[in-house]
């Protein structure tokens, strides 16, 4: 943290980490902003000290000038060779040696996405908080699991577009460098707006993929609808619960696992009342199964048991 001193020398507001009209900080963006960019390395080597000219000052204090300037609200950020160093811990960690001053540039015009959308971001792709600490490292760990997870990844995509005609290309586009085994950086995310859109993506991303990705007995929730719905297409072709499946097949947006479920439910609830309703008639009696094909089997047991009776009824009926 800057001390009182610090802080009003640089002119950074601590409460808000603004930048002020006075200080070394917009010294700083007045004199280079037009350049759009100047290297580190420059500013260490220029020796003028006069009228508290920043320039020329120890290597902490330019060290403390741009970890003010890349944590503030001004369009300025850090670059490393093709790379922007954009979370706090890692400005920090980069700018303890000289070497690691040296190695920067600053750049100006450069708009800065909020830390927390790259969070949400990787967050509902991960499907769970990252472990790191800052955008970088976040982004890190999202690379790797894109590449641990490229088969269920690519499969995702491709089933949101085969089932729904709905393509991700954006969030694609975002990821493809770790799906290439490469690295995710923020340089990726492109702008504010553009992040918005690929986080958008990502939520239709995550919602297909526990359609698509996570399977059960060897089955995907998806491929067990389609199953169920050809059932139900086949039995009961005008069940209202079969209208509300087909629905759910034939939109042009991914459904959500929990619309899905519900109609598996749905499903199964129909069959059991359907072949329960059968059962009783042939029967006489309930049956004391809660599945559809156990009904069945059910069924198929008393009927052997009770052939005689059953042929002598289905004779006398037809005669």
């Amino acid at each position: 943290p800057l001390s009182g001193a610090d802080a009003a020398m640089l002119g950074v507001d601590t409460t808000t980490a603004e930048i002020a009209d006075t200080g070394w900080c917009r010294e700083f963006i007045d004199r280079y902003e037009s350049q759009k960019s100047v290297d580190v390395e420059t500013l260490l080597q220029q020796t003028q000290t006069a009228n508290g000219d920043y320039r020329g000052t120890p290597q902490e204090s330019i060290a403390a000038l741009l970890i003010s300037l890349a944590t503030s609200n001004e369009s300025v950020a850090l670059k490393q060779d093709t790379e922007y160093v954009t979370d706090p811990a890692a400005v920090g960690r980069q700018v303890r040696t000289k070497g690691g001053l040296t190695s920067l540039q600053v750049r100006f015009g450069v708009e800065i996405i909020d830390p927390k959308t790259v969070k949400e971001f990787v967050t509902t792709v991960l499907g769970e908080e990252p472990e790191g600490d800052g955008p970088d490292e976040w982004l890190s760990e999202l690379g790797q699991w894109v590449d641990e997870n490229s088969v269920t990844v690519k499969r995702t995509l491709k089933g949101a577009n085969r089932e729904f005609d709905v393509t991700l290309d954006s969030f694609e586009a975002t990821i493809e460098p770790a799906l290439g085994g490469g690295k995710l950086s923020t340089s990726d995310l492109g702008s504010e707006d553009d992040l918005d859109a690929v986080l958008e993506e990502a939520e239709t991303f995550a919602d297909t993929r526990e359609l698509f990705g996570v399977e059960e007995g060897g089955k995907s929730l998806w491929e067990r609808f389609s199953n169920e719905l050809d059932t139900m297409t086949s039995l009961y072709p005008n069940a209202s619960v079969t209208t509300s499946m087909r629905a759910t097949a034939e939109s042009n947006t991914v459904p959500s696992v929990t619309t899905v479920e519900s109609r598996l439910r749905d499903a199964k609830g129909h069959r059991v009342d359907e072949t329960s309703a059968q059962y009783r008639r042939i029967t006489g009696n309930s049956t004391t199964e809660s599945a559809p094909d156990a009904i069945c089997d059910d069924l198929k047991v008393w009927l052997r048991s009770n052939e005689e009776d059953v042929r002598g009824t289905v004779d006398a009926a037809t005669a």
